[in-house]
């Protein structure tokens, strides 16, 4: 039987076959849209882009551990330089 991690591994590659975008590459979309909840974001990529309410959720999620990494390194850089 899978592990969570690996389900939400296989529906990120369903996701990037059948939108023809990567993961990476819907992180700069929302990032470029300006959105950063995840509520807001989720009902975005429904309405706007079609996504299914699983699909949409991965892909917040995604975007927001992306998001909270880079911030986190940048702060981890800023706080001890």
């Amino acid at each position: 039987m899978a592990t969570v991690d690996e389900a939400s591994q296989n529906q990120a590659r369903n996701i990037e076959q059948a939108t023809g975008r990567s993961m990476d590459e819907w992180v700069a979309l929302i990032k470029a849209s300006g959105k950063e909840r995840h509520g807001v974001i989720l009902a975005w990529l429904k309405a706007e882009l079609g996504f299914s309410h699983g699909n949409a959720n991965l892909v917040a999620m995604f975007a927001w551990r992306v998001s909270i990494t880079s911030d986190g390194d940048q702060l981890l850089v800023t706080m001890y330089s």
